[in-house]
């Protein structure tokens, strides 16, 4: 692939980056706001599970294109969010194909951990000073850039975005169960 090429498939990302944030933002006034909408925005169990397979599938496919593809060198925090964001593409594929809409609440451990180490790197990258003793990493380095596109997304806050709305999703429909 040619330089022009990978700086497109940053852009993609990043607007399937923006996408989830935007998504996110609705998901909270969703959770929080619930009553003053009036059930007026309502997410089906059945598109619930579809929805967050699909995150999980993107984040799969995501990081074995940079990794793969582009042959960016995961650290080892990258794997450790690999191993909570891989088993989610079978967990919901399963569950979307059998119709079990009690998933979500074995989902979300797995989305909260992931989430918090995907937070982790994201701080380790964005203030570096902060961990400086880090010795996490012994393949790649956890606080490298591969992406940095309009001043804050990178490879981790990409799969914090996924984690995030993955979670809240599931939350959503754990609410409507009671």
């Amino acid at each position: 692939m040619t330089n022009i090429n990978w700086q497109i498939t940053g852009i993609f990302f990043t607007i399937i980056t923006l996408f989830g944030i935007t998504v996110i933002i609705f998901l909270l006034y969703q959770i929080f706001l619930n009553k003053f909408l009036k059930g007026k925005f309502k997410i089906k169990k059945d598109n619930a599970i579809l929805y967050s397979f699909l995150i999980a599938l993107t984040g799969l496919l995501g990081s074995l294109f940079f990794s793969e593809i582009a042959k960016y060198d995961p650290c080892n925090l990258c794997w450790y969010q690999r191993i909570f964001m891989y088993p989610l593409v079978i967990i919901f594929f399963i569950a979307y194909k059998n119709k079990y809409s009690k998933i979500f609440r074995y989902t979300i451990p797995l989305t909260i951990i992931g989430g918090t180490i995907a937070i982790f790197q994201y701080l380790l990258q964005m203030a570096p000073s902060i961990f400086s003793n880090s010795t996490l990493c012994s393949t790649g380095s956890c606080s490298q850039f591969f992406i940095i596109e309009m001043g804050f997304i990178t490879i981790p806050f990409m799969s914090l975005i996924a984690f995030i709305g993955i979670t809240l999703i599931s939350f959503i429909s754990l609410k409507k169960n009671k």
